[in-house]
């Protein structure tokens, strides 16, 4: 499921990247609700949703993530356009 993800995750943040001014931020809340699960989404992967993509984003080296007090990182993602 990670290669057909992936690449489609990376192009979608690189466009919003490229339209945001310089110190912007892309922010991503991540939840889940019982419609989606009973729709077929996986829940392991959707659960880990964030997880997956923060190290892709930082292979790729899509902005700079940036960390709030009160945020938690499993749920939430801060990316600063630099």
């Amino acid at each position: 499921m990670e290669s057909s993800v992936k690449e489609s995750l990376l192009s979608i943040f690189n466009s919003c990247l490229n339209v945001l001014k310089k110190d912007s931020f892309i922010m991503i809340s991540h939840h889940m609700n019982t419609f989606e699960l009973n729709h077929g989404i996986n829940y392991a992967f959707w659960e880990n949703v964030l997880t997956d993509f923060r190290k892709w984003a930082n292979e790729a080296q899509i902005g700079r993530e940036v960390f709030f007090d009160g945020f938690e990182p499993q749920w939430w993602m801060f990316i600063q356009k630099t």
